[in-house]
């Protein structure tokens, strides 16, 4: 049970029973949540990090539905169209909730450098019944989508949505020379 300012002292920890053989990987994920679904965004390395060659991109979207939580849990795999991104690890990812899109942005390539490189992976219809999400690279900060300046090369990093605004901002993080980023 939480206490708190903010609790209201009925909340409480849930356990709750997956079904299927579907987990994600135990390495290499990236987790959100659109409306009342869990996402995991995953590399498809096989045996975790110490038998993975380290360089597999994010290929692999699992999709757990936690609309009714009385009924069967299952994680879900939701197949993935166009090139994947090529970032292996210390990328930053939001959703933009109002396109049902995530957006993942910087990162570090297979060859260990920093990128500023962005991605975006739609769901729109698959988040609603289909099973098919599209996977979109972006050349640069696009002016016509998003408002303000680009940002550099940077790893491990933050990246957030403003609800209510068009913006995303991006927190800290290294850039191509090992500095820390504000």
């Amino acid at each position: 049970t939480l206490t708190s300012a903010m609790a209201r002292g009925k909340e409480e920890w849930k356990v709750t029973t997956l079904r299927g053989a579907m987990l994600p990987p135990p390495f290499r994920r990236q987790t959100l949540s659109i409306d009342q679904k869990m996402l995991v965004l995953c590399h498809s390395d096989v045996g975790g990090e110490d038998s993975c060659d380290g360089k597999t991109s994010v290929d692999t979207l699992r999709v757990l539905d936690l609309s009714d939580m009385g009924a069967k849990i299952v994680w879900e795999e939701m197949r993935l169209q166009g090139k994947p991104p090529s970032m292996i690890e210390g990328y930053g990812m939001a959703v933009w909730e109002s396109k049902q899109t995530i957006l993942l942005a910087g990162g570090r390539n297979a060859e260990g450098a920093p990128t500023n490189d962005i991605w975006m992976l739609t769901l729109g219809g698959a988040m609603t019944g289909a099973s098919t999400g599209s996977w979109r690279v972006l050349a640069e900060w696009p002016a016509c989508i998003f408002s303000g300046t680009g940002f550099s090369e940077r790893c491990n990093h933050s990246l957030t949505w403003r609800d209510g605004t068009s913006q995303f901002w991006i927190f800290g993080g290294r850039g191509a020379d090992g500095t820390l980023l504000n």
